[in-house]
């Protein structure tokens, strides 16, 4: 072989390694910023944790005062002024709203009980204090989410929201007039398509929704 060609396979074979130590060297570089864009995008989630709690815990309360107001104080209501004095509370609402609703599905409410519950969810705006919580916690979880930092998210904040989303196929999806809105509720409360397909091939009565008549309370003596 000429030594021209072997000199020239020499200098290739040593262009060829230094692009291959450039090209690791770029990707390297690219690793440590991406990292370091992580650890900076945490600090700033961090920051701003405290504004989103804030939020998402005033909208659960006033969600609970919402829910408290029209549900039966023989089944264990928690007065309207110690709503605001702790999250146990709050808990405590949620959690007879979640009886109540199993309650109704058994066929254990009277028919004043009844209306009252169909009435909280179709006569309050209920759909806007679903968007108050959810706006700032599927925002806040997804970025939680991405940044691989959920400690972020309390407890007691997660737990709520998956009760919501739970309760709102026996309330919200059963009794809201509006078909198209009930979906987008549920798409914003946690429910994909396919969960809701899944769901409704397994349980064909949560997929019902059931008219609401607002005159019935009149006949029913107001309360």
């Amino acid at each position: 072989m000429p030594l021209s060609l072997i000199w020239v396979a020499i200098a290739f074979r040593v262009q060829q390694r230094q692009l291959s130590e450039q090209a690791t060297q770029q990707a390297r570089a690219a690793e440590i910023a991406y990292q370091s864009q992580r650890v900076a995008d945490r600090q700033a989630l961090t920051a701003l944790s405290d504004t989103y709690l804030m939020r998402m815990d005033k909208a659960l309360r006033d969600f609970a005062e919402l829910i408290n107001s029209d549900l039966s104080p023989s089944r264990g209501r928690v007065p309207d002024d110690q709503l605001a004095l702790s999250m146990a509370n709050v808990a405590e609402v949620f959690n007879n709203y979640h009886n109540v609703l199993i309650a109704y599905s058994r066929g254990e409410l009277n028919s004043e009980e009844t209306h009252s519950l169909k009435a909280l969810f179709i006569d309050s705006d209920i759909s806007d204090y679903l968007g108050f919580f959810f706006e700032p916690f599927n925002e806040f979880y997804a970025r939680c989410k991405e940044l691989d930092c959920l400690i972020l998210l309390p407890p007691h904040v997660r737990s709520m929201a998956d009760m919501i989303k739970w309760n709102f196929l026996r309330s919200t999806w059963k009794w809201h007039p509006d078909q198209d809105e009930r979906r987008r509720l549920a798409h914003l409360v946690g429910w994909t398509d396919q969960e809701l397909n899944e769901r409704f091939a397994e349980w064909p009565e949560d997929e019902a929704w059931e008219p609401y008549d607002p005159e019935e309370r009149s006949s029913l003596g107001g309360r």
